[in-house]
């Protein structure tokens, strides 16, 4: 009767294992490819059906297959955070589990559906773009799997850099204290000054190594001493702020970027570098940063120049885009564009009509090549309707004090942004470039015109020179088959 009972209870207990084993796949195969996919069970998922054209076919289950590729395919699943992505979003730690285990028959060609779409997923989002079959055949069958999928993710110098900041944030981060440079400050004051004394001035030393702040001076550790405040005048410089020494609530803003938020920053860039806009670039192009207010000129995969910039501001953004690059404008005049003419110039003129005239700026009363010019002291500005004040344009020449300087560059785009020369140089020391109502402006901008038509017989630098000593407005490049691609992006430099 006891060896009946036992026989009962083991039967019982195969058969709750069993049926345990049969949910955990099921539930393991809906957690993957969603439960909305009731087909998904028992086929392919359509961007991997292309692979199983064979009703026959296993790629990772059967034979010793598994077993020679399950380390392997779970480094690589693991590593999808290497790259600022989320392993889970590849089920990594439910493959993990499973592959620690014995697969019966019954699971093997669910569980080789999912492995596949996993690894096709994973490989596709390094990649920016769908793996094709042949490819993804190719790598899948080779002996070095790992590396061949890791060679997907760009190649570029600033993703490695990213990575590697990547990590080093993963590492602080994972730790149950964070290093005391990168504790919170609060000062517990609005303002907070040379000789005042705090119990975050340790932090804030510590975080200023960089700058030269050393170890505290004095008998008092708390103190904000001089030579702190002079490290902070650097630190502030550098962020674009008032150089004073004074903690303020830009300046600890500033101060308390954490790292969770350069984390975002960081995951965020790479992602972008991954973009097939960023990684299908031609080797002849211009790039501008805008977050770090930075142009590149690239050719043959080599950097030609580069230069800061200045860019949108906060209000009035630079915007990403793509186009190509047609030739420049020479000594150009200024047409106002509608938001600086109605949001900057008519509230002047509101107050002041001769502040415009002053500024050489002339208004006419519509956009007709024969328009009248208008006396801005005759007019009562506050009277005119928005319609009326989008009928005027206001135009200012070719010349000194021109906010083009004497470089315009032509390239079509919706939203009327281009590269410039300006008459504000002194904007370029800065470290927080973001002053522009939305073009770029160039440090550097007769580089970027020879770049542009480099290798153009007819205009030679020294015939473009000569162009533009004429002080005339000249339109070159229209005819001339000049093109470059150039592109705007946000890429947050990370230090």
């Amino acid at each position: 009767m006891a060896v009946k009972k036992t026989l009962i209870y083991r039967a019982r207990r195969g058969l709750f294992a069993s049926l345990m084993t049969f949910l955990k796949y099921t539930f393991f195969i809906l957690f993957l490819f969603g439960a909305g996919q009731a087909n998904a069970v028992t086929n392919p998922h359509k961007d991997v059906r292309g692979l199983y054209k064979d009703a026959d076919t296993l790629f990772w289950v059967g034979d010793k297959q598994l077993e020679r590729n399950k380390k392997k395919i779970s480094d690589i699943l693991n590593d999808a955070n290497e790259h600022g992505l989320d392993s889970a979003d590849y089920s990594a730690i439910e493959f993990d589990k499973i592959l620690s285990v014995k697969i019966n028959d019954e699971d093997a060609r669910q569980f080789d559906y999912a492995l596949t779409y996993a690894l096709w997923r994973y490989a596709s989002d390094l990649a920016g773009q769908k793996i094709s079959d042949t490819d993804f055949m190719e790598m899948a069958f080779s002996r070095n799997l790992k590396e061949n999928i890791e060679s997907l993710s760009p190649q570029s110098t600033l993703y490695n850099v990213l990575k590697a900041r990547l990590s080093d944030v993963d590492t602080i981060l994972s730790k149950d204290d964070l290093p005391i440079e990168y504790q919170t400050l609060s000062f517990g004051k609005r303002v907070f000054k040379v000789g005042d004394a705090h119990a975050d001035v340790p932090i804030l030393r510590a975080r200023m190594v960089d700058y030269g702040a050393g170890e505290s001076f004095g008998d008092d550790p708390y103190n904000y001493d001089i030579i702190l405040v002079d490290a902070l005048k650097k630190f502030q410089a550098e962020k674009g702020l008032k150089s004073d020494g004074i903690i303020g609530p830009s300046t600890l803003k500033y101060l308390n970027h954490s790292l969770d938020d350069e984390r975002k920053q960081i995951v965020l860039n790479m992602a972008r570098l991954r973009a097939p806009q960023w990684r299908n670039r031609p080797d002849l192009r211009i790039d501008v940063d805008i977050s770090r207010y930075w142009l590149t000129a690239h050719e043959g995969g080599n950097v030609e120049f580069e230069m800061p910039v200045v860019v949108g501001s906060k209000k009035r953004k630079t915007v990403s885009f793509t186009t190509t690059m047609t030739g420049v404008r020479l000594n150009p005049g200024w047409t106002l564009p509608s938001t600086i003419k109605t949001e900057d110039y008519i509230p002047k003129l509101r107050t002041n009509p001769e502040w415009v005239t002053q500024r050489g700026v002339q208004i006419y009363t519509s956009w007709d090549r024969d328009a009248e010019p208008i006396d801005p002291t005759t007019v009562d500005w506050s009277l005119l309707t928005d319609n009326e004040i989008k009928a005027m344009r206001m135009y200012k020449s070719a010349g000194a004090g021109n906010p083009l300087g004497k470089y315009r560059f032509l390239m079509s785009n919706r939203y009327d942004i281009y590269l410039h020369d300006t008459n504000r140089k002194s904007l370029f020391k800065r470290s927080m470039r973001a002053k522009s109502s939305g073009c770029v402006r160039l440090s550097d901008p007769r580089k970027v015109m020879e770049f542009l038509f480099k290798g153009h017989k007819k205009w030679t630098p020294e015939r473009l020179g000569e162009y533009l000593d004429r002080g005339k407005t000249y339109d070159l490049g229209a005819n001339c088959y000049i093109t470059k691609p150039i592109g705007f992006a946000h890429l947050q430099k990370v230090v």
